[in-house]
């Protein structure tokens, strides 16, 4: 990995002792700070109804709200733009009426 590559992926690297080279990643806090308070909280709301469909899913034995709950409680774990966050929800939203109409 180049040192602008690692830059840009917010890590460094430091020499230590014995000649090896490691690589430091931002914490954790670095990380949730620079997404913002916004992607924090459509994280969660998400969240709680993708966890709220997949326990419905699984109780009604219905795979429609069971995939659709799983894809909405983890879809944010791949987005960390709010508005892109929130556009790919409705999109899911819109596909979960559409399957749910089709399958009944």
């Amino acid at each position: 990995m180049t040192s602008q590559n690692a830059k840009a992926l917010g890590r460094t690297s430091r020499l230590v002792p014995g000649g090896k080279v490691v690589m430091d990643s931002l914490s954790m806090m670095d990380s949730l700070s620079k997404a913002g308070s916004g992607w924090l909280f459509v994280t969660m709301i998400t969240g709680v109804v993708g966890t709220a469909f997949a326990i419905y899913g699984i109780r009604r034995k219905r795979p429609v709200p069971l995939i659709f709950g799983f894809l909405f409680g983890s879809y944010t774990l791949l987005i960390s733009n709010v508005w892109l966050c929130l556009l790919v929800g409705i999109l899911l939203i819109a596909g979960f009426v559409v399957a749910q109409k089709r399958v009944g």
